[in-house]
């Protein structure tokens, strides 16, 4: 298959699943509390982001055809997105260096961790290691060796302190 095939296939993936996703569990209707909310709209968020890591460019369209509401963020290129109670951004990069954040205070930070492990591990399975490639990091981090790119998942506290207790909520960052 050519590059340009492949990229046809891959936008229509991506648009069968942010029309999927809509149809199962829209962020505009709220589950039953704060954190299944806050949860299930981590989980669609970065399952966009991490089905189109190669598609960066795509992950803004796809979040918004799905029921987030997007915005400009004060650095170009990059969006802020937010639905019920999540919030997040993506910095997306044709050449590596992208990144998206998804974040709720109404999800504990280990239930966050849960989401993110389990997205990574169904997308990439037997690609998925405890630890980022650096060796040490603060906060609990898995590395993803996709096909074509490392991709990096840290579990943190909303905010851009780089914190991770148990308090305050849960973050998930992916450097893609």
């Amino acid at each position: 298959m050519t590059g340009l095939s492949n990229r046809g296939l891959e936008g229509r993936a991506l648009f069968a699943l942010a029309a999927a996703v809509a149809l199962l569990s829209s962020p505009r209707a709220e589950a039953q509390t704060a954190a299944e909310a806050g949860a299930a709209n981590m989980r669609i968020a970065m399952e966009i982001c991490l089905t189109n890591y190669r598609t960066q460019a795509q992950i803004p369209d796809a979040l918004r055809q799905t029921g987030f509401t997007l915005t400009e963020g004060i650095d170009p290129g990059v969006w802020e997105f937010s639905g019920p109670r999540v919030n997040g951004f993506v910095a997306p990069s044709d050449s590596g260096g992208g990144a998206c954040q998804v974040e709720s205070t109404a999800v504990p930070r280990a239930q966050g961790e849960a989401v993110g492990r389990a997205l990574a591990a169904r997308h990439f399975a037997g690609e998925v290691q405890d630890g980022p490639p650096e060796g040490r990091a603060d906060c609990p981090t898995i590395s993803i060796f996709a096909p074509r790119l490392l991709l990096v998942m840290e579990f943190l506290n909303p905010g851009n302190g780089g914190i991770c207790s148990e308090a305050d909520g849960a973050a998930i960052y992916l450097r893609m």
